[in-house]
């Protein structure tokens, strides 16, 4: 299939599906919260959380998304840590230029990750909400 590839029907349905094309009734709806897909380190696992409190209750992600998402956790750990690393050299070491190179690509396969969950400035701006709570919260059920 050529052309953009669509977007999750739930981004669809979070953003008001602005294009009014038909969603498909057919698609398959995984269920379920993601599982770690491995054993986390402390940090993974932090990361893992903050992710799970944004995309669960939204939607977004599912069980069928825990590989994806595991490997986001990997990316950011990684990115975080070349970060650190940059901050520590000196401008001088010669390592610094392979430690950029390396934090820019894993920088540049996180914005395409992140993309595919909403999570990027742009997918954010079209997602709308109809409470102000941005819906999974246990005020649904309160209320």
């Amino acid at each position: 299939m050529k052309g953009r590839k669509p977007k999750p029907t739930a981004l669809k349905k979070l953003r008001g599906n602005p294009g009014q094309r038909k969603i498909n009734p057919g698609e398959p709806t995984p269920g379920g919260k993601p599982r770690e897909p491995r054993p986390l380190s402390k940090r993974e696992q932090e990361i893992w959380d903050r992710l799970m409190d944004e995309l669960v209750p939204s939607g977004v992600a599912t069980r069928a998304d825990s590989f994806a998402l595991g490997r986001l956790v990997e990316l950011e750990a990684m990115a975080e840590h070349a970060r650190h690393i940059l901050e520590t050299l000196d401008g001088s070491d010669p390592s610094r230029g392979s430690w950029s190179v390396e934090y820019r690509g894993l920088s540049g396969q996180l914005v395409r990750l992140y993309s595919e969950f909403g999570m990027t400035a742009a997918s954010r701006s079209r997602v709308s909400s109809s409470s102000p709570s941005a819906g999974g919260g246990i005020e649904e059920f309160l209320g």
